[in-house]
């Protein structure tokens, strides 16, 4: 008989935690701040800033349905 467990419902019952490190470059978007842009109204620049050196090919391109973003790509 082949048993997994899928579900546990206290936290000390697995002795072992993990953790999760993404192997790139931190990317953060207005210092993890909410941004607030009101209808019909123009925001601020937007602050984007890395954590670490990233290679010179790094593009990062928005995405939403409901705003217009420009530039395109940065």
């Amino acid at each position: 008989m082949n048993l997994q467990i899928i579900e546990r419902n206290f936290a000390n019952l697995d002795p072992f935690k993990y953790s999760y490190q993404y192997p790139g470059p931190l990317i953060k978007v207005n210092d993890e701040s909410t941004v607030t842009i009101e209808r019909g109204t123009v925001a601020v620049n937007i602050p984007i800033t890395i954590e670490s050196p990233c290679l010179l090919n790094l593009n990062l391109v928005p995405s939403s349905n409901d705003f217009v973003v420009q530039p395109a790509s940065i």
